[in-house]
């Protein structure tokens, strides 16, 4: 398991997100991580929804916004947003999974 954790960071490269302790704690209110996860590294989207992917020493956690239209209300047309989250411990990932060609 520390080899594919290694190795999936060496693949993603940097963290985009500084992960300083403050981060960290935001991080952790913004998406369900688990206190005694490790932060190790983080993509976060910020904007009128949060998303992204985080990895930590357990799993790596992912959570999307997924927009979808509604019928019309009062000639305007309503958007539905919904959140969803995924977690995948290290036991159970494969990053193959994940390459695209």
């Amino acid at each position: 398991m520390d080899f594919l954790l290694t190795r999936t960071l060496e693949s993603l490269g940097e963290s985009p997100t500084v992960l300083n302790e403050n981060d960290i704690k935001i991080i952790k209110t913004l998406f369900p991580i688990p206190s005694e996860h490790n932060l190790l590294w983080a993509d976060i989207v910020t904007g009128r929804r949060i998303n992204g992917m985080v990895v930590t020493d357990v799993g790596i956690f992912f959570k999307g916004v997924q927009t979808t239209e509604q019928k019309p209300s009062r000639k305007r047309l309503v958007n539905k947003q919904e959140t969803t989250y995924q977690y995948i411990k290290w036991e159970h990932f494969d990053i193959e999974d994940f390459k695209t060609e």
